[in-house]
């Protein structure tokens, strides 16, 4: 498996692996007439323009993608990392952690004083384990839907 960054033309691949996590791996923690909303969310545009934004990374394996996850600038001091996800069958593989490995090796984590991450509920122990905070010191779901969660830089 490699890292690498987003390239043009992986966009659809990406969304359609984006959208199966939402449908196969949160449904567990969500309803699925929200997961559709937000699986609707990551169109093909939507995932190269997240890219454009910031700096989008690819799990590729054999030529099929695994995973992916941005990090971008959030302002002058903070970054956010966006969009990780690894294909449901997976999971567990150490995927997810080599494309955070990545983004946090990114020129803009090491320009941020603090990263950002608005977690999903299913995500949640996965970035605790990785040394990220809650927000408010506590694991406060906000609307039963996310945790907003940092890490110092």
């Amino acid at each position: 498996m490699t890292v690498r960054r987003f390239r043009a033309g992986d966009e659809n691949e990406l969304s359609a692996l984006i959208r199966r996590c939402f449908l196969e791996v949160n449904i567990r923690d969500y309803s699925e007439e929200s997961l559709r909303y937000w699986a609707e969310l990551y169109t093909p545009a939507h995932v190269r323009s997240l890219a454009e934004t910031g700096h989008t990374y690819v799990a590729e394996e054999d030529g099929t993608l695994l995973g992916t996850g941005t990090i971008l600038r959030r302002s002058e001091t903070d970054a956010a990392i966006e969009g990780l996800y690894v294909l449901p069958e997976r999971l567990r593989e150490g995927i997810a952690s080599r494309l955070m490995a990545a983004c946090e090796s990114d020129p803009v984590f090491a320009d941020a004083k603090r990263v950002w991450v608005d977690s999903s509920i299913t995500a949640r122990p996965f970035y605790e384990a990785l040394g990220y905070l809650h927000e408010t010191g506590e694991p406060v779901c906000i609307d039963h839907d996310h945790y907003l969660m940092y890490r110092e830089r």
